[in-house]
């Protein structure tokens, strides 16, 4: 039998990557554009609740 990956491992690996790339855009923005800090607290609650 050949080993398949699983899907579930590649949606888990892009899950991972895309926070990655997401915090540190918001990060990145925050610092750009001086965006207060509740501004951002609130990008995490809602990044939190999608999960």
């Amino acid at each position: 039998v050949k080993y398949r990956p699983r899907k579930l491992w590649t949606s888990e690996i892009a899950e991972m990557l895309g926070n990655i790339i997401y915090d540190t855009n918001s990060k990145a923005l925050a610092r750009t554009h001086r965006i207060p800090e509740d501004t951002y607290q609130n990008a995490e609650r809602h990044k939190r609740k999608g999960q």
